[in-house]
Formats: C-alpha cells, sequence, structure tokens
C-alpha cells in the first residue's frame, strides 16, 4: 500500500494543534507519511533614507521567528500519539507561497491546515492562510475545523 503523502501547515495554534490530533485519530502509520511544516514568517523590516533599522535589529527578529516555528513544529509533534512527522521549517516573507513553493519542490499529495474559523470581514481585511491555500495550492487542502 502506497502511504499518502500529508504535509501538515502548523503555527502551533490551538486550531493547528486540532488538525494534527484530527490526522492522527484518522490515519495509521502505515497510511499517511507526514510533514509538519512551519514557515519561520521573516517580517520584513522599513525604513528611510533618513532612519533604518540597524542590522542586529533585523537578525533579531528573525532569529526570533524561527525559535518561535521551531517551537510551533515541536508542539505539533507533541499533540500526535500514533503518527510520527519529521518536522521542516522554512523562512518566508509570505506565509502561503512559502506553503506552496515547499510542495512544488517537495511533492505531497495533500497540505492539511487548521481553521481558525475567522468572520467574512477578518479574511477579507486581514486576508486568511487557509484561504489562500485553497485559492493557489497546486494539490487539494483539507482544512480541519477547530
Amino acid at each position: 500500500m502506497q502511504q499518502t503523502r500529508v504535509v501538515l501547515a502548523s503555527d502551533g495554534s490551538e486550531g493547528a494543534l486540532r488538525a494534527a490530533q484530527w490526522l492522527d485519530q484518522h490515519f495509521s502509520p502505515d497510511e499517511v507519511q507526514l510533514t509538519i511544516l512551519t514557515v519561520s514568517h521573516n517580517p520584513v523590516v522599513v525604513g528611510s533614507p533618513n532612519f533604518s533599522p540597524m542590522p542586529a535589529y533585523g537578525m533579531a527578529m528573525e532569529d526570533a521567528a524561527g525559535e518561535a516555528a521551531k517551537e510551533a513544529a515541536k508542539k505539533t509533534l507533541d499533540v500526535l500519539a500514533n503518527l510520527k512527522g519529521k518536522a521542516v521549517v522554512i523562512g518566508g516573507k509570505s506565509i502561503v507561497p512559502a506553503i506552496i513553493d515547499y510542495v512544488k519542490a517537495h511533492p505531497a499529495d495533500a497540505i492539511v491546515i487548521g481553521r481558525r474559523g475567522h468572520s467574512a470581514v477578518h479574511n477579507i481585511l486581514v486576508g486568511s492562510v487557509s484561504s489562500g491555500l485553497v485559492d493557489h495550492s497546486p494539490i487539494p487542502v483539507w482544512l480541519i475545523p477547530s
């Protein structure tokens, strides 16, 4: 039997952990090859010609983002009782393109993501990772409700 290659996109939130638990309850280790993907969101630090951030500040922000992503991956692995997964942390300025680029470079059958349940107004104003993945992913996206 061929394993389904699943990428679980996790930020360590309640919704992401619920998605991990759902996978753990519905699949056996023989059925799924699991990658837990966290994106170290590297924010763009802007300045002006007269005032620009010190390079050390930008580096500190990147380091903090990387540590937060590693912690999110660890939290996600910790909720799995049956499945074993490999944790992968990638960097990116924007989460959705980073995830899509990853699945294009590393063949997968599906992306799994927890749904936070924001209002339609919130999604219009702020955007949504789950909406972005559904709209742009080259592979199926499974949205797991909280």
